[in-house]
């Protein structure tokens, strides 16, 4: 990372002091607490700016893309992973069945920014945009992670409402009956990356938004 600085930011003074924790020992710049919609560096102050996973969260989209572009330098590229919508389609399914009434959130995520609808958004304000999908899939053979994966989103849709104890338990079952019956759930990943250019490429300054 000879003659690189990089800048590590969250909006979660947690996310931060974990990442921190992991790589110290990288000879990162600066680790920040920043809020996309308002990015306070001045103008041309980057070459590359990485927002992995994390546009969809942002309540004012175009605000920070606006300041996205802002803090690039002419030719810097925005490097944008998120999700599409085939992402965990087998297990969104499954939950379906268990409780039609229970909503994760991911169709709102999809809207917001995902590998269908980001393409658009960067378009209002870079010059060039290109997409790089990277299918993969899982193959789960316990029910634990998968119930650890949906009490992770409890602030996500109506999961923290519908999913008591209770419910817990009674979804832990049913997903282990069903990998039972089937030997193993396979579990589609849809994600990717898009990239947005200024202008064209040059130096060597990158901010890496989201952990």
């Amino acid at each position: 990372m000879q003659g690189l600085q990089l800048v590590l930011s969250d909006a979660s003074e947690g996310m931060l002091a974990a990442a921190k924790q992991v790589t110290g020992h990288l000879g990162i710049s600066e680790y920040l607490v920043i809020d996309a919609q308002a990015i306070p560096f001045p103008e041309n102050s980057f070459d590359v700016l990485i927002a992995n996973h994390m546009l969809y969260h942002v309540p004012q989209l175009e605000q920070a893309l606006r300041e996205i572009v802002r803090v690039l330098r002419p030719g810097g590229a925005l490097y944008a992973t998120t999700l599409g919508r085939s992402n965990l389609m087998e297990f969104f399914g499954l939950l379906r069945t268990f409780d039609p009434a229970i909503d994760f959130g991911q169709d709102a995520l999809f809207e917001a920014f995902g590998l269908e609808s980001g393409e658009e958004h960067l378009r209002r304000h870079f010059a060039q945009v290109s997409l790089r999908r990277y299918p993969d899939s899982l193959q789960v053979t316990e029910a634990e992670p998968l119930v650890d994966y949906v009490l992770s989103h409890r602030g996500m849709g109506n999961i923290a409402e519908k999913l008591t104890e209770d419910k817990i338990a009674q979804l832990r079952r049913f997903i282990a009956e069903a990998i039972a019956r089937q030997g193993h759930l396979d579990i589609t990943k849809d994600a990717g990356m898009l990239i947005a250019r200024t202008t064209a490429p040059k130096s060597d300054r990158a901010i890496h938004c989201g952990i």
